[in-house]
């Protein structure tokens, strides 16, 4: 729908959707393999699954998060892999393994069987996938949600639960789930979601070498939290999540030359004048303004708050944060100097730096990544690396140093003249050695001849392959 977002939004709100038990059994059946599967991300896309519950009750709809929108929209193309997430993967089968042993010696005729995603019968836009069902004669069917931490040092839970990551607390001597952790918010969707099961397993799996151990607590349904949280994952769905389905909002390209049309009275999209109170898009440029809240389906917005239009727009989106706190650092002091680099230019908020660390530097220690030919900081930038002069003065006296220490009547070890260029273009002859140097341009040859010159990428690895 090629909407305006007023619009969009009536038309979200007249949706409705409802699934029969069968067709959640069929879902269920037909994504049992889970992700090794095609049709598991075909079902879970715009569903709110159990484990984004606590992301999405923790976003603000009046300026939600735009990647949420788009992992929950498509997460077969938003599926992330890290380090963490692949040890899970791998000690996942394991751990369920541990726990049905464990469990069978306690309770009777106990069972452990995989199971797909289940739609919320009475929310379709809720869905959960445990990592398994559960049952036995004395207390009934149950589902489990396994944890293999990544940063639990061996099997020692003591120091695990004192770090700030830990999903788990101890309270009487007893490691229990936080209930102010995301972990908690996904047990509680997955039981308010898979019909006919009174508990939840919630096991953290630890292993060792060949020295395994679990950490198990049975959590029962928490009605309270879920009543809370029912409400913003209803209003998110309606108002982030199925703009995005139904007009594909935030993915469609955005037109920077046409902003939106309005007329020269009234507020907001609709161009009303009423009593009720409007809001202010932080955008001073913007073509509207003023917004309804009751037209933007929201009951407040934050302090710097942008309207659907500008939000889009790159100068508003959110900033990535640099993690290098050097690089903020060197761009600070780089900002203070009237000029620097050899473009001799001032420093901008913007610019990717470079230090040099060599004290001594007579360029004025700092440089712009792109006057050093680099697409990005090369891995010495926070520890060594100097500029091309400094490089090349370091060379000088490294041979002055080695020359000195030979006899004197004997051929000095290395000067800077020792190396004598020739250009040498291979024309179909016999010996492929020095065809590499065939195709360096005349610039090439003239960094391999400059005293200063700064070979490039090209440049050395056609000398690799010359040599």
């Amino acid at each position: 729908m090629k909407l305006n977002y007023i619009d969009l939004l009536k038309e979200c709100k007249k949706v409705e959707i409802s699934l029969t038990d069968e067709q959640i059994k069929i879902i269920e059946k037909d994504t049992i393999t889970q992700a090794k599967g095609g049709s598991f991300y075909q079902h879970r896309a715009g569903r709110i699954g159990a484990s984004k519950c606590h992301a999405v009750c923790n976003s603000d709809p009046a300026q939600p998060s735009q990647s949420l929108i788009k992992t929950i929209c498509y997460p077969d193309v938003f599926n992330f892999s890290t380090a963490a997430t692949r040890y899970g993967c791998k000690h996942e089968d394991v751990a369920i393994a541990e726990y049905e042993k464990q469990m069978k010696l306690k309770h009777e005729n106990f069972k452990v069987v995989k199971c797909g995603t289940f739609i919320n019968k009475d929310f379709p836009f809720l869905q959960a996938t445990p990592d398994f069902l559960c049952s036995c004669d004395c207390c009934g069917p149950g589902l489990g949600e396994v944890k293999c931490p990544y940063c639990i040092d061996g099997v020692d839970f003591e120091s695990y639960v004192l770090k700030q990551s830990s999903c788990l607390e101890k309270n009487d001597s007893k490691f229990v789930l936080k209930k102010s952790h995301s972990y908690y918010s996904q047990v509680q969707q997955q039981l308010h979601t898979v019909p006919d099961r009174s508990y939840c397993d919630f096991v953290v799996f630890a292993v060792q070498n060949d020295f395994v151990q679990l950490i198990q607590e049975r959590i029962t349904p928490d009605n309270i939290h879920w009543q809370q949280q029912l409400p913003k994952l209803s209003l998110f769905w309606r108002i982030c999540i199925l703009p995005e389905i139904m007009g594909r909002w935030y993915t469609r390209k955005l037109n920077m030359k046409t902003p939106p049309a309005v007329q020269v009275e009234g507020d907001c999209y609709c161009r009303l004048k009423t009593d009720e109170t409007t809001v202010t898009c932080s955008n001073i440029s913007c073509p509207v303004s003023k917004f309804h809240l009751s037209c933007l389906s929201i009951q407040k917005v934050p302090k710097t708050w942008y309207c659907p239009h500008c939000r889009k727009m790159p100068e508003f989106q959110p900033k990535k944060r640099v993690k290098n706190s050097k690089v903020e650092e060197h761009l600070t002091e780089a900002m203070k100097m009237e000029k620097i680099c050899t473009c001799e230019q001032k420093a901008g908020s913007a610019d990717k730096i470079l230090k040099c660390h060599n004290e001594n530097c007579p360029h004025g220690a700092f440089f712009h990544l792109t006057c050093m030919g680099y697409k990005r900081f090369p891995n010495n930038a926070k520890t060594t690396w100097k500029c091309p002069h400094c490089s090349l003065h370091v060379s000088a006296k490294k041979c002055t140093a080695l020359n000195g220490n030979n006899h004197a009547n004997s051929d000095p070890i290395c000067t800077l003249d020792d190396v004598t260029v020739i250009k040498a273009v291979c024309n179909g002859s016999d010996t492929d050695k020095v065809s590499s140097l065939g195709t360096l341009s005349e610039k090439e040859f003239s960094l391999i001849n400059s005293s200063s010159g700064w070979l490039d990428c090209t440049v050395i690895h056609h000398a690799q392959m010359l040599l």
